[in-house]
């Protein structure tokens, strides 16, 4: 499920958000998943760290963490990917 989100994500991105890659197709997708996987990691650590060393509340937390993944994926996508 989440290759096809991951997918569908990338063909979303790059039909409406940003006009063309940097890169060939192969290497801008390659770069894509990679970011992508790289902004789930980071927001189960953000989650982690939040909630067991911040000790914040879990659903203020995952707020936390989903805004600041979502600036990390637009910031990689437009000046690294596309």
């Amino acid at each position: 499920a989440m290759g096809v989100a991951i997918i569908f994500n990338y063909i979303l991105t790059k039909s409406i958000v940003f006009d063309t890659g940097r890169y060939n197709a192969k290497l801008t997708f390659i770069l894509f998943m990679a970011f992508t996987l790289t902004g789930v990691v980071l927001n189960q650590f953000l989650l982690w760290f939040f909630v067991e060393h911040l000790t914040l509340n879990i659903k203020l937390s995952k707020v936390f963490a989903v805004a600041l993944v979502a600036v990390f994926n637009y910031f990689t996508k437009k000046y690294i990917v596309f």
